[in-house]
């Protein structure tokens, strides 16, 4: 059986927080909640892939953030590069 720490990604070393700010890692769990992977008996007690409600929204709302982040992040870039011109 895959342990729960393998399985997520949650053990890179000493760097333990670094997939949390990884999208793949956000988009990947939303994926699993959204096609209820918990319902396989190997990922069945992973709290990130539950098929919840409550679940799907907080990932979604990750993507949705980091997406709104870096959009704006490119906005102010292209204003500033068109200033400078």
């Amino acid at each position: 059986m895959v342990r729960r720490e393998r399985l997520a990604g949650l053990r890179l070393g000493p760097y333990p927080v670094l997939p949390w700010f990884t999208f793949s890692r956000w988009a990947t769990e939303a994926y699993a909640a959204t096609a209820n992977l918990a319902g396989f008996p190997a990922l069945r007690k992973i709290a990130e892939y539950a098929h919840t409600q409550a679940n799907l929204l907080a990932k979604w709302g990750v993507l949705a953030g980091a997406s709104a982040l870096f959009m704006s992040l490119a906005a102010e870039r292209l204003a500033r590069c068109s200033r400078s011109e």
